[in-house]
Protein backbone atom coordinates (compact mmCIF):
# COMPACT_ATOMS: atom_id res chain seq x y z
CA UNK A 1 0.00 0.00 0.00
CA UNK A 2 1.14 3.56 -0.37
CA UNK A 3 2.89 5.14 2.33
CA UNK A 4 1.90 8.61 1.37
CA UNK A 5 0.16 11.31 -0.89
CA UNK A 6 2.49 14.18 -2.05
CA UNK A 7 0.30 17.55 -3.47
CA UNK A 8 2.20 20.40 -5.00
CA UNK A 9 0.11 22.87 -6.29
CA UNK A 10 1.63 24.79 -8.85
CA UNK A 11 0.57 27.80 -10.99
CA UNK A 12 3.88 29.69 -12.24
CA UNK A 13 7.08 28.32 -11.03
CA UNK A 14 9.03 26.86 -13.86
CA UNK A 15 12.41 27.41 -12.31
CA UNK A 16 11.59 25.94 -8.55
CA UNK A 17 8.74 23.36 -9.49
CA UNK A 18 11.92 20.77 -10.08
CA UNK A 19 13.83 21.49 -6.96
CA UNK A 20 10.48 21.23 -5.09
CA UNK A 21 9.57 17.49 -6.49
CA UNK A 22 13.42 16.52 -6.13
CA UNK A 23 13.36 16.95 -2.69
CA UNK A 24 10.00 14.59 -2.34
CA UNK A 25 11.81 12.35 -4.28
CA UNK A 26 14.92 11.85 -2.28
CA UNK A 27 12.31 10.92 0.70
CA UNK A 28 13.89 8.38 3.13
CA UNK A 29 9.71 6.81 2.33
CA UNK A 30 10.40 5.54 -0.84
CA UNK A 31 6.56 4.24 -1.59
CA UNK A 32 4.71 7.67 -2.52
CA UNK A 33 2.39 8.58 -5.20
CA UNK A 34 3.12 12.61 -6.33
CA UNK A 35 0.49 14.65 -7.62
CA UNK A 36 1.36 17.86 -9.44
CA UNK A 37 -1.64 19.91 -10.09
CA UNK A 38 -1.51 22.58 -12.40
CA UNK A 39 -4.08 25.34 -11.71
CA UNK A 40 -3.54 27.22 -15.11
CA UNK A 41 0.45 26.70 -15.64
CA UNK A 42 2.06 28.28 -18.86
CA UNK A 43 4.18 26.91 -20.85
CA UNK A 44 7.53 26.32 -19.03
CA UNK A 45 5.52 25.36 -16.07
CA UNK A 46 3.91 22.95 -17.89
CA UNK A 47 6.86 21.49 -19.24
CA UNK A 48 8.61 21.44 -15.88
CA UNK A 49 5.86 19.41 -14.44
CA UNK A 50 5.72 17.31 -17.82
CA UNK A 51 9.69 16.50 -17.56
CA UNK A 52 9.27 15.39 -13.48
CA UNK A 53 6.38 13.10 -14.25
CA UNK A 54 8.66 11.41 -17.29
CA UNK A 55 11.48 10.63 -14.95
CA UNK A 56 9.57 9.30 -12.09
CA UNK A 57 6.69 7.01 -12.37
CA UNK A 58 5.58 7.84 -9.11
CA UNK A 59 5.13 11.56 -10.26
CA UNK A 60 1.52 12.37 -12.13
CA UNK A 61 1.04 16.09 -13.68
CA UNK A 62 -2.95 16.95 -13.15
CA UNK A 63 -2.96 19.46 -15.56
CA UNK A 64 -6.30 21.56 -15.14
CA UNK A 65 -7.63 25.02 -16.16
CA UNK A 66 -7.25 28.04 -13.66
CA UNK A 67 -9.84 27.69 -11.03
CA UNK A 68 -11.15 29.73 -8.42
CA UNK A 69 -8.10 31.75 -6.11
CA UNK A 70 -5.65 29.23 -6.00
CA UNK A 71 -7.81 26.05 -7.78
CA UNK A 72 -8.34 24.61 -4.38
CA UNK A 73 -11.02 22.76 -6.39
CA UNK A 74 -8.76 20.41 -8.10
CA UNK A 75 -6.84 19.72 -4.95
CA UNK A 76 -10.18 18.21 -3.94
CA UNK A 77 -10.92 16.33 -6.90
CA UNK A 78 -7.49 14.88 -6.99
CA UNK A 79 -7.71 13.33 -2.85
CA UNK A 80 -11.10 11.86 -4.27
CA UNK A 81 -8.56 9.50 -5.54
CA UNK A 82 -5.56 9.28 -3.31
CA UNK A 83 -4.14 5.63 -1.99
CA UNK A 84 -2.35 6.69 0.93
CA UNK A 85 -3.57 7.15 4.38
CA UNK A 86 -1.13 10.24 4.78
CA UNK A 87 -1.25 12.90 2.76
CA UNK A 88 1.58 15.63 2.88
CA UNK A 89 1.64 19.07 1.07
CA UNK A 90 4.46 20.93 -0.66
CA UNK A 91 4.42 24.55 -1.99
CA UNK A 92 6.41 24.62 -5.62
CA UNK A 93 9.24 26.87 -4.33
CA UNK A 94 9.55 24.92 -1.08
CA UNK A 95 11.94 21.91 0.38
CA UNK A 96 11.75 19.33 2.47
CA UNK A 97 14.18 17.25 4.19
CA UNK A 98 14.45 13.72 3.10
CA UNK A 99 12.94 12.57 6.54
CA UNK A 100 9.89 14.84 6.23
CA UNK A 101 7.41 12.07 5.16
CA UNK A 102 9.06 9.64 7.63
CA UNK A 103 8.16 12.08 10.57
CA UNK A 104 5.08 13.27 9.23
CA UNK A 105 3.34 9.52 9.20
CA UNK A 106 5.06 8.95 12.25
CA UNK A 107 3.15 11.45 14.25
CA UNK A 108 -0.37 10.47 12.70
CA UNK A 109 -0.37 7.21 14.09
CA UNK A 110 -1.47 9.12 17.23
CA UNK A 111 -2.61 12.20 15.74
CA UNK A 112 -5.52 13.34 12.93
CA UNK A 113 -3.79 16.66 11.76
CA UNK A 114 -0.33 17.55 12.42
CA UNK A 115 2.46 20.07 11.08
CA UNK A 116 6.02 20.29 10.93
CA UNK A 117 8.24 23.24 12.30
CA UNK A 118 7.56 26.46 10.39
CA UNK A 119 10.79 27.45 9.44
CA UNK A 120 11.48 30.56 6.86
CA UNK A 121 14.31 31.86 5.38
CA UNK A 122 14.26 35.83 4.32
CA UNK A 123 15.41 37.12 1.33
CA UNK A 124 18.83 37.60 3.19
CA UNK A 125 19.19 34.15 3.90
CA UNK A 126 18.28 33.93 7.77
CA UNK A 127 16.06 32.14 9.49
CA UNK A 128 13.10 33.01 11.35
CA UNK A 129 11.12 30.40 13.56
CA UNK A 130 7.14 30.26 14.17
CA UNK A 131 6.19 29.22 17.58
CA UNK A 132 2.86 27.13 17.54
CA UNK A 133 1.85 24.36 19.40
CA UNK A 134 -1.79 22.63 18.47
CA UNK A 135 -1.98 20.30 21.51
CA UNK A 136 -2.14 24.04 23.42
CA UNK A 137 -5.62 25.96 23.25
CA UNK A 138 -3.78 29.10 22.54
CA UNK A 139 -2.68 28.10 19.37
CA UNK A 140 -6.02 26.77 18.32
CA UNK A 141 -7.90 29.79 19.51
CA UNK A 142 -5.11 31.80 17.80
CA UNK A 143 -5.44 29.94 13.95
CA UNK A 144 -9.04 30.22 14.37
CA UNK A 145 -9.55 33.61 14.84
CA UNK A 146 -6.04 35.84 14.49
CA UNK A 147 -3.69 34.45 11.81
CA UNK A 148 -1.88 31.38 10.28
CA UNK A 149 1.60 30.48 11.40
CA UNK A 150 1.82 26.90 9.51
CA UNK A 151 2.74 26.94 5.98
CA UNK A 152 1.47 24.66 3.35
CA UNK A 153 4.30 22.80 2.76
CA UNK A 154 4.43 21.68 6.64
CA UNK A 155 1.29 20.66 6.85
CA UNK A 156 0.19 17.00 6.85
CA UNK A 157 -3.30 14.79 7.68
CA UNK A 158 -4.55 11.41 7.07
CA UNK A 159 -7.16 10.87 4.61
CA UNK A 160 -10.12 9.64 7.10
CA UNK A 161 -9.74 13.22 8.84
CA UNK A 162 -9.99 14.75 5.49
CA UNK A 163 -13.65 12.72 4.87
CA UNK A 164 -14.88 13.83 7.70
CA UNK A 165 -14.55 17.42 6.81
CA UNK A 166 -17.66 19.47 5.64
CA UNK A 167 -16.15 20.65 2.42
CA UNK A 168 -12.49 19.80 2.43
CA UNK A 169 -10.38 22.25 -0.35
CA UNK A 170 -12.55 25.21 -1.53
CA UNK A 171 -11.96 28.63 -2.57
CA UNK A 172 -11.27 30.43 0.45
CA UNK A 173 -13.12 34.22 0.88
CA UNK A 174 -10.78 36.99 -0.62
CA UNK A 175 -9.76 38.02 2.95
CA UNK A 176 -8.62 34.85 4.16
CA UNK A 177 -5.80 33.07 3.51
CA UNK A 178 -6.37 29.56 1.14
CA UNK A 179 -4.25 27.43 3.93
CA UNK A 180 -5.73 29.04 6.78
CA UNK A 181 -9.02 28.24 5.27
CA UNK A 182 -8.15 24.94 5.05
CA UNK A 183 -6.45 24.17 8.70
CA UNK A 184 -10.02 26.33 10.19
CA UNK A 185 -11.63 23.19 9.14
CA UNK A 186 -9.75 20.82 10.78
CA UNK A 187 -9.69 23.03 14.12
CA UNK A 188 -13.55 23.14 13.86
CA UNK A 189 -14.22 19.20 14.14
CA UNK A 190 -14.63 17.65 16.83
CA UNK A 191 -13.02 14.74 17.91
CA UNK A 192 -9.60 15.47 15.63
CA UNK A 193 -6.23 15.31 17.36
CA UNK A 194 -3.47 16.91 16.82
CA UNK A 195 0.08 17.73 16.96
CA UNK A 196 2.96 19.88 16.37
CA UNK A 197 6.58 18.64 15.89
CA UNK A 198 9.84 20.83 17.18
CA UNK A 199 11.76 19.15 14.34
CA UNK A 200 12.81 21.41 11.38
CA UNK A 201 12.04 19.21 8.21
CA UNK A 202 10.81 21.84 5.83
CA UNK A 203 12.02 24.91 4.42
CA UNK A 204 9.74 27.78 3.40
CA UNK A 205 10.75 30.38 1.03
CA UNK A 206 7.72 33.10 1.24
CA UNK A 207 6.62 34.64 -1.91
CA UNK A 208 6.17 37.90 -0.42
CA UNK A 209 9.26 38.23 0.59
CA UNK A 210 10.95 37.98 -2.59
CA UNK A 211 8.89 40.08 -4.80
CA UNK A 212 11.65 42.19 -5.98
CA UNK A 213 13.93 38.99 -6.64
CA UNK A 214 13.57 37.99 -10.60
CA UNK A 215 12.80 34.27 -11.55
CA UNK A 216 17.21 33.90 -11.91
CA UNK A 217 17.32 35.26 -8.66
CA UNK A 218 15.22 32.73 -6.90
CA UNK A 219 16.46 29.60 -8.86
CA UNK A 220 19.94 30.04 -7.74
CA UNK A 221 18.62 31.01 -4.01
CA UNK A 222 16.84 27.23 -3.86
CA UNK A 223 19.96 25.75 -5.95
CA UNK A 224 21.87 27.31 -3.04
CA UNK A 225 19.73 25.34 -0.36
CA UNK A 226 19.10 22.43 -2.28
CA UNK A 227 22.62 21.31 -2.65
CA UNK A 228 23.39 22.25 1.07
CA UNK A 229 20.21 20.03 2.25
CA UNK A 230 21.95 17.04 0.01
CA UNK A 231 24.53 16.34 2.85
CA UNK A 232 24.12 15.05 6.51
CA UNK A 233 26.48 17.98 7.43
CA UNK A 234 23.83 20.49 5.29
CA UNK A 235 21.28 19.14 6.94
CA UNK A 236 22.84 19.36 10.56
CA UNK A 237 24.24 22.45 9.79
CA UNK A 238 20.82 23.88 8.96
CA UNK A 239 19.33 22.03 11.96
CA UNK A 240 21.88 23.76 14.34
CA UNK A 241 20.84 27.18 13.05
CA UNK A 242 17.13 26.91 13.85
CA UNK A 243 18.26 25.48 17.14
CA UNK A 244 15.52 24.27 18.72
CA UNK A 245 16.31 24.42 22.06
CA UNK A 246 17.22 28.17 21.75
CA UNK A 247 13.84 28.54 20.14
CA UNK A 248 12.08 26.93 22.58
CA UNK A 249 13.82 29.40 25.26
CA UNK A 250 13.32 31.94 23.51
CA UNK A 251 9.81 30.93 23.22
CA UNK A 252 9.82 29.66 26.26
CA UNK A 253 8.98 32.85 26.98
CA UNK A 254 5.53 32.32 25.29
CA UNK A 255 5.12 29.45 28.29
CA UNK A 256 3.92 32.86 30.03
CA UNK A 257 2.83 33.90 26.92
CA UNK A 258 0.63 31.13 26.96
CA UNK A 259 -1.08 32.10 30.00
CA UNK A 260 -0.89 35.93 29.21
CA UNK A 261 -2.38 34.56 26.00
CA UNK A 262 -5.51 32.35 28.12
CA UNK A 263 -6.23 35.11 30.02
CA UNK A 264 -6.86 37.81 26.46
CA UNK A 265 -8.48 34.68 25.17
CA UNK A 266 -11.00 34.28 28.27
CA UNK A 267 -11.14 38.58 28.05
CA UNK A 268 -12.06 38.10 24.11
CA UNK A 269 -14.64 35.49 25.24
CA UNK A 270 -15.88 38.13 28.03
CA UNK A 271 -15.92 41.18 25.49
CA UNK A 272 -17.80 38.67 23.40
CA UNK A 273 -19.99 38.01 25.44
CA UNK A 274 -21.05 41.45 27.08
CA UNK A 275 -21.07 42.79 23.37
CA UNK A 276 -23.21 40.16 22.89
CA UNK A 277 -25.14 41.38 26.06
CA UNK A 278 -25.30 44.47 24.84
CA UNK A 279 -26.76 43.83 21.22
CA UNK A 280 -29.33 41.51 23.04
CA UNK A 281 -30.22 44.23 25.33
CA UNK A 282 -30.33 46.90 22.45
CA UNK A 283 -32.35 44.89 20.35
CA UNK A 284 -34.57 44.34 23.54
CA UNK A 285 -34.84 47.96 23.64
CA UNK A 286 -35.81 48.42 20.06
CA UNK A 287 -38.40 45.59 20.37
CA UNK A 288 -39.92 47.79 23.35
CA UNK A 289 -40.04 50.96 21.40
CA UNK A 290 -41.67 49.45 18.31
CA UNK A 291 -44.33 48.28 21.17
CA UNK A 292 -44.64 51.18 22.60
CA UNK A 293 -45.48 53.01 18.68
CA UNK A 294 -47.57 50.43 17.85
CA UNK A 295 -49.50 50.96 21.35
CA UNK A 296 -49.25 55.17 20.36
CA UNK A 297 -50.97 54.12 16.90
CA UNK A 298 -53.20 52.30 18.50
CA UNK A 299 -54.80 54.79 20.97
CA UNK A 300 -54.49 57.49 18.54
CA UNK A 301 -57.18 54.54 16.26
CA UNK A 302 -59.14 54.18 19.14
CA UNK A 303 -59.86 57.65 19.59
CA UNK A 304 -60.61 57.99 16.47
CA UNK A 305 -63.00 55.32 16.68
CA UNK A 306 -64.43 56.81 20.03
CA UNK A 307 -65.01 60.06 18.00
CA UNK A 308 -66.77 58.99 15.20
CA UNK A 309 -68.93 56.61 17.71
CA UNK A 310 -70.03 59.91 19.77
CA UNK A 311 -71.03 61.54 16.31
CA UNK A 312 -73.05 58.84 15.27
CA UNK A 313 -74.46 58.00 18.70
CA UNK A 314 -75.84 61.74 18.15
CA UNK A 315 -76.86 60.77 14.93
CA UNK A 316 -78.98 58.04 16.01
CA UNK A 317 -80.25 59.71 19.33
CA UNK A 318 -81.71 63.04 16.59
CA UNK A 319 -83.00 59.87 14.39
CA UNK A 320 -84.28 58.40 17.49
CA UNK A 321 -86.00 61.48 18.65
CA UNK A 322 -87.49 62.71 15.15
CA UNK A 323 -89.11 59.24 14.73
CA UNK A 324 -90.98 59.77 18.37
CA UNK A 325 -91.73 63.09 16.88
CA UNK A 326 -93.33 61.19 14.15
CA UNK A 327 -94.91 58.34 16.41
CA UNK A 328 -96.59 61.07 18.13
CA UNK A 329 -97.82 62.70 15.00
CA UNK A 330 -99.01 59.54 13.73
CA UNK A 331 -101.07 58.82 16.85
CA UNK A 332 -102.57 62.51 16.91
CA UNK A 333 -103.50 61.97 13.42
CA UNK A 334 -105.14 58.81 14.23
CA UNK A 335 -106.95 59.72 17.44
CA UNK A 336 -108.42 62.97 15.04
CA UNK A 337 -108.89 60.39 12.35
CA UNK A 338 -111.25 58.42 15.19
CA UNK A 339 -113.01 61.63 15.90
CA UNK A 340 -113.72 62.85 12.62
CA UNK A 341 -115.04 59.47 12.23
CA UNK A 342 -117.07 59.60 15.24
CA UNK A 343 -118.15 62.86 13.91
CA UNK A 344 -119.18 61.96 10.82
CA UNK A 345 -121.05 58.73 11.81
CA UNK A 346 -123.40 61.11 13.90
CA UNK A 347 -124.20 63.44 11.44
CA UNK A 348 -125.00 60.33 9.42
CA UNK A 349 -127.13 59.05 12.39
CA UNK A 350 -128.71 62.91 12.54
CA UNK A 351 -129.43 62.94 8.86
CA UNK A 352 -131.04 59.74 8.82
CA UNK A 353 -133.39 60.58 11.71
CA UNK A 354 -134.16 63.99 10.12
CA UNK A 355 -134.54 62.41 6.85
CA UNK A 356 -137.16 60.01 8.91
CA UNK A 357 -139.26 63.29 10.29
CA UNK A 358 -142.38 64.38 8.86
CA UNK A 359 -141.00 68.03 8.36
CA UNK A 360 -138.16 66.91 6.29
CA UNK A 361 -140.59 64.81 4.25
CA UNK A 362 -142.85 68.15 3.69
CA UNK A 363 -139.24 70.37 3.22
CA UNK A 364 -138.46 67.64 0.15
CA UNK A 365 -141.98 68.13 -1.12
CA UNK A 366 -142.28 71.98 -0.68
CA UNK A 367 -139.14 72.39 -2.66
CA UNK A 368 -140.19 70.49 -5.36
CA UNK A 369 -142.94 72.97 -5.36
CA UNK A 370 -142.84 75.69 -8.73
CA UNK A 371 -143.71 78.61 -6.17
CA UNK A 372 -142.93 77.73 -2.81
CA UNK A 373 -139.58 76.35 -3.71
CA UNK A 374 -138.89 79.54 -5.29
CA UNK A 375 -140.33 81.45 -2.22
CA UNK A 376 -138.00 78.70 0.16
CA UNK A 377 -135.19 78.83 -2.10
CA UNK A 378 -135.17 83.05 -2.02
CA UNK A 379 -135.47 83.36 1.80
CA UNK A 380 -132.70 80.73 2.06
CA UNK A 381 -130.34 82.44 0.25
CA UNK A 382 -130.93 86.01 1.96
CA UNK A 383 -130.11 84.30 5.11
CA UNK A 384 -126.97 82.88 3.50
CA UNK A 385 -125.64 86.66 2.87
Amino acid sequence: MTAATVIIPTHEHAETLPFAVDSVLAQSVRDLEVFVIGDGVDEATRAAALASAAGDERVTFVDRRKGQRHGEAHRHEVLGTARADVVCYLSDDDLWLPDHVETMAAMLHDADFVHALPVRVRADGSLETLGVDLRERFWRERLLHVENRIPLSCMAHTRVAYRRLPFGWRPAPLDVFTDLYMIRQFLEQPGLRFASSSRATVVNFPSPWRVELSGVDRLAELERWAERLSTTEGRTDFRDRVDAARFFERNGVESHALQLGERVLNLDRLVAHLEQGVAERTAEVERLQSVERELAETRIRLREMHELAVERFDVIEAQESHLHELEAGAVESERRGSALTVERENARREVAAMSATLTWRLRGRLLRSPIVGSVLRTIGARRAR
